[in-house]
């Protein structure tokens, strides 16, 4: 997915690749190792030069450590002791599970699977790590969804005051081209509004490298999906060159309505377990601190190295 179409989607559908960049961090690949006391080979080594005074690879995780190390060692211990106390239920998360999981994310927040690997690859991210962290979360939810009950009046109160949401929403098919000032756009608006071929001017005109080679053609759109602006000027209006031109942070946007696809509303009957999951979800957040707390003060954590020096 390019940048452009990121900056489109509203917070709520990319809320995990914002985790994932916390992720990453929690793997470990911001610290190198330095500060969870495994320091590799090479930790001599010069990264940068400043007038002739070198800046070691060691100075630099040292001083990683110093900004966030603390903040990632404690996210570590706490992924530690999760999977340890799954573990000491009986909870083992198969890898069928968290592919499972992975699945409902494309398909809730993602048009293709195509759309999620773009996201993640504007990100600098791989799927293990979205993995790495599904892992924990699902091990959070199989402990903690033991201390949850749930009776049919509040699961069908909250189906009825959601139910829009567990639908499939109105859908639409469009195609963009994204110019870098409001005035080339508005030319090309003109153009296309006079006869020009949308596809011809993407290929040659748009700054969107990810859609201009098919012609300017994004995937499938999800009423919700959006920020407020675009959902207003797509789901308002029906199919056709949209009136005006779209503003975002990565330059100006020509949008074409291509068709439009009505929404379904949700039986109860066909969304029963996807409501109860969501319900006990709610539940276990609530329940997550004091459990993390739990878990911490009975834990045995021995600092190593510059980890202790901090505490």
């Amino acid at each position: 997915m390019s940048k452009a179409l990121l900056s489109l989607r509203r917070p709520g559908l990319v809320h995990f690749v914002a985790l994932l960049v916390a992720v990453v961090l929690l793997a470990g690949s911001a610290l190198g190792g330095y500060a969870l006391g495994t320091r590799g080979s090479g930790g001599g080594e010069t990264v940068a030069v400043v007038n002739g005074e070198p800046i070691s690879r060691d100075e630099l995780y040292a001083e990683m450590y110093t900004q966030t190390g603390q903040q990632t060692l404690q996210e570590l211990i706490n992924r530690k002791l999760i999977l340890q106390e799954g573990r000491a239920q009986g909870v083992e998360i198969s890898d069928a599970q968290v592919q499972a999981r992975l699945d409902e994310v494309v398909e809730s927040g993602f048009a293709s699977r195509k759309e999620f690997e773009e996201a993640l690859a504007a990100y600098g991210l791989e799927q293990k790590d979205l993995e790495q962290q599904m892992r924990v979360q699902l091990t959070v939810e199989a402990v903690l969804s033991k201390q949850v009950e749930l009776d049919e009046a509040e699961v069908k109160a909250h189906f009825e005051a959601n139910q829009e949401r567990f639908g499939e929403p109105e859908r639409l098919e469009a195609r963009h081209i994204v110019l870098k000032t409001r005035e080339e756009a508005e030319n090309v608006r003109s153009e296309l509004a006079a006869g020009a071929d949308f596809a011809a001017l993407a290929r040659e005109k748009s700054e969107d490298a990810l859609t201009a080679g098919g012609g300017g053609n994004l995937d499938t759109i999800r009423n919700g999906a959006f920020i407020p602006a675009w959902q207003k000027a797509l789901f308002g209006k029906e199919a056709g060159l949209v009136d005006e031109v779209m503003e975002t942070e990565s330059g100006f946007h020509v949008v074409e309505i291509l068709e439009k696809h009505p929404g379904v509303a949700a039986m109860f009957a066909d969304v029963e377990a996807k409501v109860r999951r969501e319900l006990t979800e709610e539940k276990i957040t609530g329940l997550y601190p004091a459990w993390l707390d739990s878990l911490q003060a009975k834990a045995e954590v021995e600092y190593k190295e510059s980890a202790g020096d901090q505490q």
